[in-house]
């Protein structure tokens, strides 16, 4: 019986995931769910998706979920959480990471019948809910990651631009409004990102391109040299510069070669212009030789901004 409990925020959540929402339990809630379009009033908690977030076709996709409020009180009942995806172009994988003080569940997905967040890109969600139990103490602090979602982006998304992540609330805390801010996500074509964690750096993906030029694979390709951040197993990783074999010919000499298009990334990657650049790296006889065109080739397989 969700009324025997003297918390506002719970008995809100449960009931309204019930889909019965009546008496006291209807009386007591508070909060606007702006997901069917309605202006919120009042301060809100605001959910977000991480900055920078970049897709490939047929990659592993890790989507943050991040969270606020518009007047910066970080000492709340909770929130419960819709994350809304396309299954036709991502398939859900996991709660890879879950803000953990008060958290009740992470579940789905689910089918999204009725349209929760008023968005025609989304056909599932996911569901993710926090509830104080002990006084107005979450999250504790501002700007937190609430999940880190794994999804795999399916070969046929190269066919399109973005997918689309959106949000919708099934309950926000007491005398809050709720702002979901999706985001329509990048899709790219192969990219210097190869550990996937949304940062090209010399000393991980530069020296993984190296590691794969000399011929090494499977653990021995990405010990020491993933960053600690990465969402993507070896096997993955591995795949990614598989892929990528297609724009790793930087000096376009018809050879991915690791003492001239390994070392050019690298350097590349650590700063290097100019001649410092291409000196004693590049074979003359390819169809990039200079600095300026080498550097804007790989300019252009940088990760979106």
């Amino acid at each position: 019986n969700v009324a025997a409990y003297d918390d506002t925020w719970f008995n809100r959540t449960w009931a309204a995931d019930a889909g019965d929402v009546t008496g006291d339990i209807a009386n007591g809630c508070s909060g606007t769910d702006t997901s069917g379009g309605t202006d919120p009033v009042g301060p809100s908690q605001v959910v977000s998706v991480a900055a920078n977030t970049v897709a490939q076709a047929g990659q592993a996709l890790s989507v943050k979920v991040q969270y606020n409020v518009t007047d910066d009180n970080a000492n709340l009942t909770g929130l419960g959480l819709h994350i809304h995806f396309d299954s036709s172009l991502v398939t859900y994988v996991e709660f890879a990471d879950a803000f953990s003080t008060s958290l009740i569940t992470t579940a789905g997905p689910f089918m999204d019948a009725d349209n929760t967040d008023g968005n025609a890109s989304t056909d599932m969600y996911l569901t993710a809910a926090w509830a104080s139990f002990t006084g107005l103490n979450w999250p504790g602090s501002l700007d937190v990651t609430l999940a880190d979602i794994s999804f795999l982006v399916s070969d046929e998304a190269e066919d399109t631009d973005t997918i689309t992540i959106d949000f919708s609330s099934s309950s926000s805390a007491a005398g809050y409004s709720f702002i979901g801010e999706g985001a329509d996500i990048a899709i790219q074509g192969a990219t210097w990102d190869f550990d996937g964690n949304g940062d090209v750096d010399a000393l991980t993906d530069g020296l993984l391109l190296i590691r794969y030029a000399f011929g090494l694979r499977g653990e021995m390709l990405t010990n020491g040299v993933s960053a600690t951040d990465s969402p993507l197993s070896s096997a993955e990783i591995e795949a990614a510069i598989t892929d990528a074999q297609s724009i790793a010919d930087i000096d376009d000499n018809g050879v991915v070669d690791p003492l001239s298009d390994g070392l050019l990334l690298l350097r590349h990657l650590f700063g290097f212009t100019g001649d410092d650049l291409v000196r004693g790296v590049v074979d003359l006889n390819g169809g990039r030789t200079s600095a300026e065109a080498i550097t804007s080739y790989m300019d252009g397989y940088m990760i979106a901004q």
